[in-house]
């Protein structure tokens, strides 16, 4: 039978009780034991005020400072991803930086905070979907929102002098807090997918305390005792609050929001120097997570996952469950904080294609690894050689690899690769025809060329796997498999121009042309050319032509181009000519072509945009294309993500995040329907992602 759960008021009697029994207890400002190695993982970069000097640290390897030395720091939010962080400067100045390269920008010239700030209390919030930016200002708050061309939407709010900031779960709603305790809350609002403007919601008077449940509730804590959500009700001009339940009993402090939805808080008795982790339940239920009672100047970093307070300049750490504390190697620090990590952790995930990428195996070889898309197995390694796999290629049938490893560029079955003996010498197949043979140790393959190129030779199947394409040093080539005793040596189809190479070969649906993609010019575009392999090839209209970027759909050529300094296009080709589906002065990341109709006002394609800040963390939106290029049908809420990659049926993007060590390598899944992001285990070093329906 299950057990029912206190109410909160007999809860916190229950705790009360339970912290004048551990009042003699002393709070130690030490760590509870000596420890050789830390106690705690940061999966993300820990950032740290000193003075005037901001640092910021990932694992044992890499520490920075990230202010110049005329730019005295006086508080700091970092990115919900790690990379990035935000500071205000006493010349008033907010700034954005990354935390791994010596890069920033301004975006407030005019913030200077008010002059009764008091240190260590923040006053400046990164919004979790990386887009938005505010901070307490002598006069209210401003938040400054991205435009395109990178300098900052600013919207001042001066009714007040406020002192605290916290920014809704999914970035669309801002809570202010002002010297008097009160609460004004605030929706961001947005135009064709672009938040561009900030409308008042409501107040809630009570001096409180607050966190946000979701996007539409919050948790606050009256000063005087007891707990109080609020619901968001209504839309657009009729947004308005309303109390959903209040509960009398007990004082919570140091509210807070975690990634898992339920509220974090302390909750304090007698003694007011002391307090229980405790968590609250949008039902008002109210759990603690450890009997241990803790320093009350202890507050939540990285979305509740842990505490930490401040003594003698020294961050102390404590891990809520056990109360087990740990002192930071960090010395004068006045400020403390730690992004955390918003990815929940998966083995297997059912997603619309398969997932392909480069991995080094238990004896740091890099290995072809496969994330099965029916979610019924976990990462599976697809290769197994005695040398690295420099780039791959997954046959139409998805039975198939293609390979180049060891100098070689081979085909082999899938899962059914031995360890392989050591390399042996192979002719070369483009000087003369000798007889093919496989490679020796890895049952199954057939070797299709020695390789000169150190690189590797991106390979590339014809959609009826009877070619490959690849590049060697001196152009690019194709292999026809026979499967037979004998094989026709390569034929190369195209040299390198004279100051570069070609890359990225890519056939077409329809096999009859090989796109080929030149060296990028100096404003980042790359030619792209195609050239026919089979007789009856009709090549699209427009080629070559300087992209960013491009790719087949099934009847025609999507680019992403960039005619001027302003706008990103993405442009349908075929035979017949030339069609633009989207002018976007935000830059596009990632296309997914969808099955049109014949001609080329039956083309459509997802897409993803990078609405956040040009200098800052890559905000991914998911896009369809209209028939009004200027106004793309907005399917997706914002979300960081780096290197993100569309999969075949727009429903997810795969993209890399930071492991322990800085390190931007590990696999994660971006679920574009619900906004959730999946860790994928066993995938921590990756490399060459790629979908494969």
């Amino acid at each position: 039978m299950p057990r029912r759960r206190p109410s909160p008021t007999r809860f916190a009697l229950l705790l009360i009780l339970a912290l004048l029994s551990a009042a003699a207890w002393p709070l130690s400002n030490a760590p509870a034991t000596a420890q050789d190695e830390p106690r705690f993982i940061f999966r993300a970069p820990v950032c740290n005020l000193s003075g005037a000097r901001l640092t910021c640290s990932a694992g044992r390897a890499f520490s920075r400072r990230i202010n110049n030395d005329d730019q005295r720091v006086v508080d700091f939010a970092v990115s919900a991803d790690g990379g990035w962080v935000a500071f205000r400067t006493e010349a008033g100045q907010v700034v954005l930086a990354s935390v791994y390269r010596e890069a920033m920008a301004v975006i407030d010239n005019d913030a200077f905070a008010p002059a009764n700030l008091e240190a260590g209390r923040p006053s400046i919030a990164w919004s979790p979907d990386g887009v938005g930016l505010a901070y307490v200002t002598a006069w209210g708050f401003s938040l400054a929102l991205p435009l395109p061309d990178g300098t900052a939407n600013r919207i001042t709010v001066s009714d007040r002098l406020y002192t605290d900031l916290r920014f809704s779960p999914g970035g669309t709603r801002l809570a202010a807090g002002d010297v008097r305790g009160s609460w004004t809350i605030f929706t961001l609002g947005a135009t064709d997918g672009i938040r561009d403007s900030l409308t008042w919601t409501g107040t809630i008077t009570t001096p409180s305390g607050l966190a946000w449940l979701d996007d539409n509730s919050l948790i606050t804590a009256p000063y005087t005792g007891g707990l109080a959500r609020t619901n968001i009700a209504g839309a657009g001009a009729e947004t308005r609050l309303e109390s959903a339940w209040n509960t009398p009993g007990g004082r919570y402090i140091h509210l807070t929001s975690t990634f898992a939805g339920p509220v974090r808080a302390l909750l304090t008795g007698l003694d007011p120097a002391v307090g229980v982790p405790i968590e609250i339940q949008g039902d008002g239920s109210v759990a603690a997570l450890s009997e241990r009672a803790l320093d009350a100047r202890a507050v939540w970093t990285a979305n509740g996952i842990y505490l930490v307070y401040i003594t003698n300049g020294t961050p102390i750490m404590i891990e809520p469950g056990s109360g087990l504390e740990d002192a930071l190697p960090l010395q004068n620090v006045s400020r403390f904080a730690w992004a955390g990590t918003e990815n929940v952790e998966a083995s297997a995930l059912q997603l619309d294609a398969d997932l392909y990428f480069l991995q080094p195996d238990a004896d740091a070889v890099q290995q072809v690894w496969r994330l099965r898309g029916d979610g019924a197995q976990p990462v599976t390694q697809a290769t197994r050689l005695n040398a690295d796999v420099l780039d791959f290629a997954v046959s139409p049938d998805r039975q198939q690899l293609a390979v180049t490893s060891g100098g070689r560029l081979f085909t082999a079955p899938i899962q059914e690769l031995a360890p392989g003996a050591s390399p042996t010498s192979t002719p070369a197949f483009r000087a003369s025809s000798p007889e093919p043979f496989g490679v020796e140790g890895i049952p199954g393959s057939y070797l299709l060329a020695t390789i000169r190129r150190d690189e590797g030779s991106q390979p590339a199947w014809r959609a009826d796997g009877r070619q490959v394409a690849f590049v060697d040093s001196d152009g690019v080539y194709l292999v026809t498999i026979t499967g037979q005793a004998e094989a026709p040596p390569a034929m190369q189809i195209a040299p390198h121009p004279q100051g570069g190479e070609l890359v990225r070969p890519q056939f077409s649906p329809d096999r009859g042309a090989l796109l080929l993609e030149g060296p990028p010019a100096a404003d980042g575009t790359r030619p792209f050319s195609a050239t026919p392999v089979l007789p009856d090839s009709v090549l699209p209209a427009g080629l070559p032509v300087n992209a960013l970027d491009a790719t087949w759909g099934l009847s025609a050529l999507f680019s992403v181009q960039r005619p001027d300094r302003v706008t990103w296009t993405l442009v349908a080709a075929d035979a017949s000519g030339a069609r633009e589906l989207v002018r976007s002065p935000w830059p596009i990341v990632s296309v997914a072509p969808l099955g049109g109709g014949p001609g080329l006002e039956g083309q459509s394609a997802l897409f993803l945009r990078n609405v956040g800040w040009s200098f800052g963390p890559t905000v991914v939106q998911l896009c369809l294309t209209t028939a009004d290029p200027q106004r793309p049908d907005v399917r997706s809420a914002p979300t960081i993500l780096e290197q993100a990659i569309l999969s075949p049926g727009g429903a997810f993007a795969a993209g890399l995040v930071r492991g322990d060590d800085g390190t931007m390598d590990r696999l994660v899944i971006l679920d574009l329907q619900n906004g959730r992001r999946v860790a994928i285990r066993d995938a921590d070093a990756v490399s060459g992602v790629r979908w494969v329906r």
